[in-house]
């Protein structure tokens, strides 16, 4: 039990899933630790190959622990010659019938299962290793799911998570997604949700954005709201964010009228004559 608790440790998977912190989710995690062990251990309970708990690997190696002790039992004892001759023989037909049984089912079991779950009870991958593979590889409505774990299994990936909270929340607030719920805003830290944008003249902008910045800037105006992107010029494209492909126009960000539809251009043609010359204003 101590061996599986140290390499929980050592491979940075101690910590359980549930967003408890501090002292308590120490706690809690060793209770649940040990439980899901003995479990394995007694049961062989297949579930618990989960990441999350004891894992695809050891899970497997656990279910030749007990051949391995009569072994190891059955050794110590010939070394100290204390072992009457009864007694190491049905050591001997207990390590024969078991290990010839256990090879024999577990090879069936193999040969039988969906050949697509068998990479299982071999991973390495860890709880929070799968937690934040998910979310990189995930949706939106995946990934909404990451509050819902403890803390330090998507910390690695904070400013990823960061990134996704800030350029997502005030489409989300109009679009209103099914998994955008009060239950989920009140998941998320209160220092990842954006502040709310300002509207002027059918351009959103930062509350700290200097009239200065918004002069030099312009405006991808696109056909589909999703793909509205703020491209910083004057020294170079500084900042280019863009949700989904789709034709689209550049024009001043100070407004839609007057000189400005006459200073329209593909937004392609406009990022090659960047590229081209360094930097570029309109």
């Amino acid at each position: 039990m101590l061996f599986y608790l140290v390499y929980k440790v050592i491979r940075g998977d101690y910590t359980y899933w549930i967003p408890i912190n501090g002292i308590a989710g120490i706690l809690v995690s060793l209770i649940l630790r040990l439980s899901s062990k003995i479990v394995a251990d007694f049961t062989g309970c297949m579930q618990l190959r989960h990441p999350s708990e004891v894992g695809g690997l050891y899970f497997t190696l656990n279910l030749f622990i007990p051949l391995i002790a009569l072994s190891g039992i059955l050794s110590l004892g010939l070394l100290k010659d204390e072992l009457s001759e009864s007694s190491i023989g049905l050591l001997e037909t207990l390590i024969l019938v078991l290990g010839t049984s256990l090879i024999v089912l577990v090879g069936m079991f193999f040969l039988l299962i969906d050949g697509d779950y068998r990479y299982t009870f071999f991973s390495t991958e860890t709880g929070d290793q799968m937690n934040r593979r998910i979310f990189l590889d995930g949706d939106d409505t995946v990934r909404a799911e990451v509050f819902g774990f403890n803390e330090a299994h998507w910390s690695p990936i904070r400013e990823k998570v960061e990134d996704w909270i800030g350029g997502g929340w005030h489409y989300w607030e109009e679009e209103k997604p099914e998994w955008f719920t009060d239950a989920f805003k009140a998941s998320v830290p209160e220092y990842m949700i954006p502040e709310k944008e300002k509207r002027r003249g059918g351009v959103l902008i930062s509350p700290t954005t200097k009239e200065s910045e918004a002069e030099s800037s312009v405006v991808v105006v696109s056909k589909r709201r999703r793909s509205s992107a703020v491209l910083m010029a004057g020294d170079g494209i500084e900042k280019l964010v863009s949700r989904k492909k789709s034709i689209a126009k550049v024009a001043p960000a100070g407004g839609g009228g007057g000189e400005a539809k006459a200073k329209e251009v593909d937004v392609n043609e406009f990022v090659r004559e960047v590229k081209r010359r360094g930097s570029m204003k309109l």
